[in-house]
C-alpha cells in the first residue's frame, strides 16, 4: 500500500520531474532531435500535416544522427570541461554541413547515410577519451560497459511497459466491451520507444569518466560464457581457417566466393572477444590471456585469405555493398593489427571503435562511397561484357544477335542493380532510341515499387535487344512468370453472383500440395489441386466437378518470354470461367510461374476461385 501512495505522492512526480528537467539540461539538442523524430512518427499516425516522402527521409536522417552526435559532443564537453555553449556552436556547425549534404541529394541512399549515422553511434563510445593519451584501457571498458548496461535496461523497460500498458488497454476492451481506437497503442510504442527508452539510456550515461580495473567486473555467468565457450570457439575456428589456408596453398587453389564474408565475421566477433575479455586477463585464466595476447597475430593469415577471396570475387562480379563492406572491414582488420604489433604491450581499446568510425566517415562521402563507386564498378563491367561480345559499336548497344544465356543473365543481374541504386541514366549514352528509354525510366505506374523496378529492369534490357534472365536460370532450367500488376492500395473482388470465394497460393504439382474450403451449405470440403497436366481441378465429396486447363492462360503469353506483368486493362487474359457437373466457376490467376528443365515442368499458381452452386 505504501509503495502506491509513494507513486501517487506528489513528491514522486516531482522527483520524476526534476529527473526529466535535468536530462533536458545535460542533453538539450538531442532531445529537441528526438523529439522531431516523435513528431515525425506521430504526424505519420494522425496525418496532421502533409509532407513529401523525401522531406520526411530527409528529417528523419538529420534527426536520428543528431541524437546520437549530441550525446556525443555533450561528453565530450563534460571532460574536456569547457565551455558548453563552444561545443554547442561547433557540433551544430557540423551537423548543419551534414544536413545541407543531405537535403541537397536527389533522394535518401540508406546505405550511405546509415554509414555516417554508425559513425556518429560510435563516436559516443570513445568521446570521453578523444584526448587521453594514457594506455589505461580501465575507464574505456567499464565506461562503454555502463553504456550498453544502459542501452538493454532502457529498451527492455520500454518494452515491458508498452507491453503492459497496451496488455492492460486490451483486457479492459475485451472485458467492459470498450472501443479503444487503434491509434492507442501506436501512440504507446512510438513515445515508449522514442522517448522514454532513450530517456532512461541519457539518464544512466555516466558522468565519471576515470576508474581502476578494480571496477570491471563481470557476473560469473559471463565469466563462464567468455572462458569456457566463445573464446574457445574462436580458436577453434581460427584453426580451422589456418588448415584451409594449407589445403589452398597444398592445392594451388583459389578461396571459395563466400569466404571472404565467413572471415569478415569471424574478425568482428574475434574483436569484440577480445574487448570483451579484458577485465579477466589478469585473473589467471591461460587461455583467455593467451587469446588476448596473440589474437591480432592469429588474424593475419584470416585477413590474407580474406584479401585473395574479396579479390576474386570482385574481379568476376565488380563491387556491390557488401564487397564493399568486407573490403573495409580488411582495412580496419589491417589497421588494427598494425597497431597493435606497434604498440603490443600499450594498445589502446579506445582505438578499436575509433578507427572503424573514421573509416564510416571516410566511405560515405566522395567519388569511392560506398554508394557511387559500386555503381562505377558495374557500369565498367557493363561496357566491358558488352564490349567482350561485340554488343557495342560506335558507343551504341547493337545487338544483331543475342549473345548466349550466361552473357544475358550478366548483363540482366548488373541492369538490375542500376535500376535499384537509381543508377540506370548512366547508361543512357548507350542506347539507339534515347526518347524510348526516357520513357522507360520515367514511367509513373499505379503498382508498387518492386514492380516499377522489375519492369524497367525487364524492359531496359529487352530495349538493348536481348532477354531478361534470372540469376538462377541456365540452360537447364528456363524460367517463365505472369504476374498480375498489384495496386498499391490494393485491389477489389466481385463476388455478386457466386457462393463461394477460394482463394489459393502458390499450389504447385506436387501431389502433396492441396488447398480445401468448406461449403457452408453441405458442410463438405472444396478441395483444389494441380496436376502434372498443367490442370487445376476441384473436387467436392471426393469427385472432380470443377477442371481448368491453365495452359490456356500460358499459351495467351506464349510469344513472350521470362516475367511478363499484366495490367489491369488485359486481366481478362488470366481468367478462366468454366460451367462443368451443373457447377458454374471462375477462375482467376494473380501469379503463374513455369519452371522448365529436362525431366518435366514444374507450375505454381496463385489467384481465387469463385464457384456458384449446382446450375439448373
Amino acid at each position: 500500500m505504501s509503495s502506491m501512495t509513494d507513486f501517487l505522492s506528489k513528491y514522486y512526480w516531482r522527483q520524476t520531474l526534476q529527473l526529466l528537467m535535468c536530462i533536458c539540461r545535460r542533453f538539450p539538442l538531442t532531445i529537441i532531435s528526438l523529439l522531431s523524430i516523435e513528431f515525425l512518427a506521430l504526424n505519420e499516425i494522425y496525418d496532421w500535416i502533409e509532407l513529401a516522402e523525401q522531406y520526411k527521409r530527409n528529417i528523419l536522417v538529420i534527426s536520428v544522427g543528431g541524437v546520437f552526435w549530441f550525446t556525443s559532443t555533450e561528453i565530450y564537453s563534460e571532460r574536456i570541461n569547457k565551455a558548453k555553449l563552444n561545443i554547442y556552436f561547433l557540433s551544430i556547425l557540423i551537423l548543419v554541413a551534414y544536413s545541407s549534404y543531405i537535403i541537397h541529394q536527389d533522394r535518401v541512399v540508406v546505405v550511405e547515410y546509415a554509414t555516417v549515422i554508425w559513425a556518429m553511434i560510435l563516436s559516443i563510445t570513445f568521446a570521453a577519451y578523444l584526448k587521453e593519451h594514457s594506455t589505461d584501457n580501465s575507464s574505456f571498458w567499464y565506461f562503454n560497459y555502463q553504456l550498453l548496461t544502459a542501452m538493454f535496461f532502457a529498451v527492455l523497460s520500454a518494452v515491458i511497459l508498452c507491453g503492459g500498458i497496451s496488455l492492460t488497454l486490451a483486457s479492459l476492451e475485451y472485458l467492459f466491451n470498450l472501443q479503444i481506437n487503434g491509434r492507442v497503442y501506436k501512440d504507446i510504442w512510438v513515445t515508449g520507444m522514442i522517448l522514454l527508452a532513450p530517456f532512461y539510456f541519457l539518464s544512466n550515461i555516466p558522468r565519471q569518466f576515470d576508474y581502476v580495473q578494480t571496477d570491471c567486473r563481470f557476473s560469473n555467468g559471463v565469466v563462464f560464457v567468455l572462458n569456457y565457450i566463445l573464446v574457445p570457439l574462436a580458436l577453434i575456428y581460427s584453426v580451422v581457417l589456418y588448415v584451409y589456408f594449407v589445403k589452398i596453398i597444398w592445392q594451388g587453389s583459389l578461396p571459395h566466393g563466400q569466404l571472404g564474408i565467413m572471415i569478415a565475421w569471424y574478425g568482428v566477433i574475434g574483436i569484440l572477444t577480445y574487448i570483451a575479455i579484458f577485465p579477466l586477463v589478469k585473473r589467471g585464466q591461460v587461455l583467455l590471456t593467451w587469446f588476448y595476447c596473440h589474437f591480432y597475430k592469429l588474424l593475419i593469415v584470416p585477413l590474407g585469405l580474406l584479401a585473395v577471396a574479396i579479390a576474386e570475387r570482385i574481379s568476376q562480379y565488380g563491387v556491390t555493398e557488401s564487397r564493399y563492406l568486407v573490403i573495409v572491414c580488411a582495412l580496419w582488420f589491417a589497421v588494427l593489427i598494425v597497431l597493435n604489433l606497434i604498440n603490443r604491450h600499450s594498445f589502446q581499446l579506445k582505438q578499436v571503435p575509433l578507427t572503424l568510425a573514421l573509416l564510416s566517415v571516410l566511405i560515405s562521402f566522395g567519388p569511392w562511397s560506398i554508394h557511387q563507386l559500386p555503381i562505377d564498378s558495374q557500369i565498367a563491367r557493363l561496357e566491358h561484357v558488352l564490349e567482350e561480345n561485340n554488343l557495342l559499336s560506335d558507343g551504341i548497344i547493337n545487338v544483331v544477335e543475342p549473345p548466349d544465356l550466361k552473357v544475358q543473365k550478366s548483363i540482366s543481374s548488373i541492369v538490375r542493380f542500376l535500376v535499384h541504386h537509381h543508377a540506370e541514366n548512366r547508361i543512357r549514352h548507350w542506347m539507339k532510341d534515347k526518347a524510348v528509354f526516357d520513357d522507360i525510366c520515367h514511367s509513373e505506374a499505379d503498382e508498387s515499387e518492386e514492380n516499377i523496378c522489375y519492369n524497367k529492369e525487364r524492359q531496359i534490357v529487352e530495349m538493348m535487344g536481348m532477354t531478361f534472365v534470372e540469376y538462377w536460370e541456365n540452360d537447364e532450367h528456363k524460367y517463365f512468370s505472369i504476374s498480375r500488376v498489384k495496386p498499391n492500395n490494393g485491389r477489389n473482388i466481385t463476388i455478386s453472383g457466386y457462393d463461394i470465394l477460394i482463394p489459393y497460393f502458390w499450389l504447385s504439382t506436387n501431389p502433396h500440395e492441396k488447398l480445401s474450403s468448406t461449403d457452408s451449405q453441405t458442410d463438405q470440403a472444396f478441395v483444389v489441386t494441380v496436376n502434372r497436366q498443367d490442370q487445376l481441378y476441384v473436387t467436392h465429396a471426393g469427385k472432380t466437378v470443377i477442371t481448368f486447363n491453365l495452359k490456356e492462360i500460358i499459351n495467351r503469353f506464349k510469344q513472350s518470354k521470362g516475367r511478363i506483368e499484366v495490367g489491369n486493362d488485359q486481366a481478362d487474359k488470366l481468367r478462366l470461367t468454366q460451367t462443368e457437373n451443373g457447377y458454374q466457376a471462375m477462375l482467376e490467376v494473380d501469379e503463374l510461374q513455369l519452371i522448365q528443365n529436362d525431366n518435366e515442368p514444374q507450375i505454381s499458381v496463385s489467384g481465387f476461385i469463385l464457384i456458384k452452386h449446382r446450375v439448373r
